[in-house]
């Protein structure tokens, strides 16, 4: 608790500066998929990320490998965790496209135990995306502050068990996912994707 206030309150004075990872992504990914799945087994991992371990694949592309691409650690997650593994690559939704696709799979596909890992490593093409959008305050992340002008970026990871059945814990209830297709960065300007897809998850709960 005492380490969330702090990040809290970094945050709010915009002190906060953006975290990398100590690991290679796939090893961090494995371990906290292990984590959330204990002693039991999963049927199926998804990786949610945009470019995964994208100084890795950068170079590997080089020698015509695909090693630390979306495919390459999705495939070796699933090798780790002896099950199916597929990468879900949609920008920054590719983590609620993830956990929707779990859902899925869970309710129409006769699976029971789905693990959701993501991750990201930073690179300076990815700099380059955001700062060309103008989406990156040069002075930090502050995001409670009405003077913000963008966003922080920086590297993190994460794992969550999305199970079958009625046991304790959260409940995913209800997913919607729509395509604007009328900007190449932006959401449609009247927020109908956004309506549509908020009336298919309430339409599911």
């Amino acid at each position: 608790m005492g380490g969330a206030l702090a990040s809290l309150a970094a945050l709010t004075n915009g002190s906060a500066r953006p975290g990398r990872l100590a690991a290679p992504l796939v090893d961090i990914l494995i371990e906290l998929g292990r984590s959330v799945v204990g002693t039991g087994h999963c049927d199926l991992v998804l990786l949610a990320t945009t470019k995964a371990d994208l100084p890795r694949w950068l170079e590997a592309i080089t020698v015509g490998s695909l090693e630390g691409g979306p495919a390459d650690l999705a495939a070796r997650l699933g090798t780790a965790f002896g099950c199916p593994g597929y990468a879900i690559s949609a920008a920054c939704a590719s983590g609620p496209i993830a956990l929707a696709e779990a859902a899925r799979a869970l309710r129409h596909g006769g699976l029971r135990r789905i693990l959701v890992v993501g991750g990201d490593c930073f690179a300076p093409f990815i700099e380059a995306g955001f700062a060309g959008l103008g989406a990156v305050d040069p002075t930090g992340c502050h995001p409670f502050d009405a003077q913000r002008a963008g966003i922080a970026l920086g590297e993190t990871a994460a794992a969550v068990m999305v199970e079958a059945g009625d046991g304790p814990g959260f409940w995913l209830q209800g997913w919607g996912q729509t395509l604007d297709a009328s900007h190449l960065t932006a959401p449609a300007r009247d927020g109908v994707g956004l309506q549509r897809a908020c009336m298919a998850a309430l339409a599911l709960s």
